[in-house]
């Protein structure tokens, strides 16, 4: 998989951004992500106008999907699907326009801290990292009718100490998880759906994760992998 960023929905659903920002989706044959992908390569074209997102995370709001991300300025940029992000034959999947600035630019740049790293929580929430190290927090909104996702205001978790992560994702069950700078995979669990994730938590689960281009979030079902030759790979994790 040839890909500048990668996330998956948790319902099966992978999105993926290439190098010429073009948005693709793919997914497992069966829905609890088994089986083989339905498309060959990245998957199936659904946006264009990505060329500046260099992370990405797909967070539940309701029944859609807002993708969040990181822009080329450090701002957060989000898009949305326009229904259930459930069915595979929706129209949701025809197009998903390009992403917009949280705020005007010159306001983004003033009221948000640049960040590094998006990852989501639970529904409607988005967790991010800034460049500093700090864990902030904030809530997600799509009022019906409305195309565009309203971003509530950053609420600091920890002020810095999050700069060791390479990774960081959830699984939808209240279990985070985290790939060091020397390829080992930790995670914690979190209590309560407005539980958050603190850095003096983690625990070791696996190592020799360097060895993956991505690590990212597949449900319950464990983790994704991405070799170095491009191979999705879904590694099954049981933790405590």
């Amino acid at each position: 998989m040839a890909h500048v960023a990668i996330a998956s929905d948790l319902n099966g659903t992978i999105f993926s951004i290439d190098h010429r920002g073009e948005l693709f989706r793919n997914r497992h044959e069966h829905d609890d992500g088994t089986g083989a992908l339905l498309y060959p390569g990245l998957g199936v074209r659904i946006g264009s106008g990505w060329s500046t997102v260099r992370h990405l995370a797909a967070v539940h709001l309701g029944d859609r999907v807002v993708l969040a991300g990181v822009g080329a300025e450090g701002e957060l940029v989000t898009a949305h699907t326009s229904a259930s992000s459930r069915g595979e034959n929706s129209q949701e999947w025809n197009a998903i326009e390009p992403p917009k600035p949280s705020a005007r630019p010159d306001e983004s740049r003033k009221a948000s801290p640049r960040l590094r790293h998006v990852f989501p929580g639970a529904d409607g929430t988005l967790f991010a990292v800034t460049e500093s190290g700090a864990l902030m927090r904030q809530r997600l909104s799509v009022k019906p009718g409305e195309e565009s996702a309203k971003i509530g205001k950053l609420k600091m978790i920890e002020p810095d100490g999050w700069t060791d992560g390479l990774s960081l994702f959830t699984n939808g069950d209240g279990v985070f998880f985290d790939v060091t700078p020397n390829g080992t995979l930790r995670y914690q669990t979190v209590k309560g759906a407005k539980g958050q994730p603190r850095r003096s938590r983690w625990i070791p689960l696996a190592r020799a994760f360097s060895r993956y281009q991505s690590v990212f979030a597949a449900g319950k079902r464990g983790i994704y992998a991405i070799s170095a030759e491009g191979a999705l790979e879904l590694r099954p994790f049981s933790v405590g």
